[in-house]
């Protein structure tokens, strides 16, 4: 059986890791390198005809076998390991033997368990973050949708009361990457069902087919990426440290300055930046409801708000990584 798993699930993910880490554009690189992980833990991602696709792996044996071999490749990658390329190169000698990947404690939870606590809470287990955002608390149940809600969990939620993004997730854990075809298939039957009135007969693009949009992937240079999610990250700690230090006073205060002085440092330029998102975020609000743009026009205006936003991200992690480093160093 690991036979069988190494050449169906290792060699092709080995193949698609090493070629966007050693083979492929720096542009793609990068934008590999910024896909979720919760999407390459679960399909295997590749571009083609310009957009990015995904296949879902086998759930477990594809983590096991799949994405922790392509962890490992991202790892020696990232630490300019001099054996790493020779590694993908060489792909077809014995696989490597032994890996240490970091796992989420919430992985040793059996499945039933997650989704009781996903209905009870407001967090999907499946991206580890909220299911939606916090305001929506305020609607029905039913209304606490989104723009990426299937129009099965939509259905769903109307006719029970439900959150159609419980919905989702409760789907996503108990069937994983499966899913979206489930949901796909349903949107699909669903939208066939409408009122002919209401229904285009424009052509269906391939990323707008409730079928095929299921393999498609976001942009990973925008919101989605990596280094958004990075610098999310460091606006929360700033955050949390300028609050806290609100709270001290005397000797306790001096040191906790002290202790924190690298943050200290950057506080103003990272939550220049913060605000100078936010302002990004309102407008990819705006272009995403407006009734004026056509969906072209849309997409097009959406891209370069995406990609201002991924600069202005890069920019401050690249930063920070920079200075802290050199602040260690001195330290």
């Amino acid at each position: 059986m690991t036979a069988i798993f190494a050449a169906t699930i290792t060699l092709p993910s080995l193949l698609i890791s090493g070629y966007y880490l050693y083979g492929a554009p720096d542009d793609e690189r990068e934008e590999y390198l910024n896909l979720p992980e919760f999407l390459k833990n679960t399909n295997w991602v590749f571009k083609a005809g310009g957009s990015w696709r995904m296949v879902p792996k086998p759930f477990a044996p594809g983590y096991i076998y799949g994405s922790i071999p392509e962890k490992f490749m991202t790892w020696m990658y990232k630490e300019d390991k001099p054996q790493s390329k020779a590694y993908w190169e060489d792909v077809l000698k014995p696989l490597v033997s032994s890996v240490s990947p970091i796992v989420d404690v919430s992985g040793t939870l059996p499945p039933w368990i997650k989704m009781a606590i996903e209905q009870q809470t407001n967090f999907n287990f499946f991206q580890d973050r909220a299911a939606y955002p916090d305001y929506l608390d305020d609607l029905e149940p039913e209304l606490r949708k989104g723009p990426n809600s299937s129009l099965t969990a939509v259905a769903l939620g109307e006719k029970f009361n439900i959150s159609p993004y419980k919905i989702d997730t409760m789907l996503q854990q108990t069937l994983a990457g499966t899913a979206k075809y489930v949901t796909g298939a349903g949107d699909l039957i669903l939208q066939q069902t409408q009122d002919a009135n209401t229904l285009s007969n424009k052509p269906t693009s391939f990323r707008n087919n409730p079928l095929t949009k299921s393999f498609n992937v976001n942009d990973p240079i925008g919101p989605n990426s990596k280094t958004v999610s990075n610098f999310y990250d460091i606006a929360d700690i700033v955050k949390i440290t300028v609050n806290s230090v609100k709270e001290y006073t005397g000797e306790k205060e001096d040191k906790y300055r002290r202790d924190n002085e690298f943050i200290f440092n950057l506080a103003p330029t990272v939550r220049s930046s913060v605000k100078r998102i936010t302002k990004l975020n309102k407008l990819r609000r705006e272009v995403r409801t407006s009734l004026v743009l056509s969906g072209d026009a849309k997409a097009k205006e959406l891209k370069l708000l995406d990609k201002e936003l991924f600069e202005v991200a890069k920019d401050i992690t690249s930063r920070w990584d920079k200075e802290l480093a050199e602040y260690e160093r001195k330290r």
